[in-house]
């Protein structure tokens, strides 16, 4: 006789779960300074939603604190008034400038991409003047030029309202007056010391500046009439807002979250809780700033020693950072252009 058969209880398959997402969005990006703020504009603009990381409770990292200016050779104003031969002499200069330091070809890129960027920005209103009298840091060297600093429209505040306005950072000392409330274009400064030569111009000047500043102070912390730097994260943060995107304050991103090699989310900290943000198209990390920590520097900053000679006379520049010539507080405030400070776009590799 056969032994009767056992059945064998079936054990179900347990399905891996999907990962749980809190939000999606089409683009990521950490840091509020002009690379992470024109990143986020910039996909705004193409219908994308973008959503931005701000580790602070303010507004615009360093290039808050910076001149704003952008080193563009070959810009709209140039070629406005016929200049030509900008772009080979800029890149001799950049050559003779960076060396080894830096891969040629993101400089070609720049050169060639950065008067693209001036456009299509000043065609969303963030609009730049002509510097037309400042002159590269390094004149003696080849390929050297003037008028390719480009500063940033003054912007007027109230647009953004009074709780986006309180977001902005405050700029330094240096580029204010009455302590830091009421801020003040380069050439203006200029205009007003002619005040002590009993000037009706400067008269004026400081009449009007000073009528507008006396009515923000009845409802604002400081004047909303923004420049430099402060102007340009304002306005870039404006344009934003009205193309839909968003800005979270407080918050950071704790990890990327891979498929695969492609980076499909991040754990995001925000307000003291995690979040786990899907994002469609990539995360761009902007956050910047990093040559605080000396930790970092010496790990991601070689020492001169170890890089390849500069030539006489001549000291390790960025292409990105412009400001005026040497000599008084104006020049020790460097800035970065709306094309960004280094930053890193991380996806799949396909421009997703």
């Amino acid at each position: 006789m056969s032994e009767p058969t056992i059945p064998v209880p079936t054990i179900p398959e347990t399905a891996v779960p999907e990962p749980t997402w809190e939000r999606s969005v089409d683009l990521l990006v950490l840091g509020t300074g002009a690379a992470g703020l024109s990143a986020a504009t910039t996909a705004a603009a193409r219908g994308l939603d973008a959503l931005v990381l701000e580790k602070t409770e303010y507004l615009g990292g360093t290039t808050a604190y910076s001149a704003g200016t952008c080193w563009i050779p070959g810009h709209r104003h140039q070629r406005a008034l016929g200049m030509t031969g900008e772009r080979a002499a800029a890149e001799r200069y950049l050559d003779l400038i960076v060396g080894e330091r830096a891969p040629r070809e993101l400089r070609e890129t720049y050169l060639d991409r950065g008067p693209e960027m001036i456009d299509f920005f000043d065609g969303l209103g963030v609009r730049f003047w002509h510097s037309a009298s400042v002159i590269d840091y390094h004149p003696e060297v080849d390929g050297a030029g003037i008028g390719r600093a480009l500063e940033p429209e003054t912007f007027d505040g109230r647009r953004l309202g009074p709780e986006d306005f309180r977001r902005v950072r405050w700029p330094v000392p240096e580029f204010s007056l009455f302590g830091g409330t009421l801020m003040v274009r380069r050439a203006e400064v200029n205009r007003l010391l002619e005040l002590f030569r009993g000037s009706p111009r400067a008269a004026a000047l400081a009449l009007r500046l000073g009528i507008r500043w006396f009515f923000d102070r009845l409802r604002y912390p400081r004047g909303t009439r923004l420049a430099m730097g402060n102007a340009l994260v304002a306005h870039l943060f404006f344009v934003l807002k009205q193309r839909g995107g968003q800005v979270l304050f407080n918050s950071t991103v704790k990890e990327l979250i891979t498929d695969g090699g492609q980076v499909v989310g991040a754990v995001v900290e925000s307000h003291g809780r995690e979040l786990r943000v899907q994002t469609r198209r990539g995360v761009v990390l902007a956050g910047g700033g990093f040559s605080a920590s000396r930790t970092w520097r010496e790990q991601h900053l070689p020492s001169r020693r170890r890089s390849s000679p500069a030539p006489p006379r001549v000291r390790p520049a960025t292409p990105w950072i412009s400001a005026s010539p040497p000599g008084g507080p104006w020049a020790r405030t460097t800035a970065t252009t709306p094309c960004g400070s280094p930053a890193r776009s991380v996806g799949d590799g396909t421009g997703r």
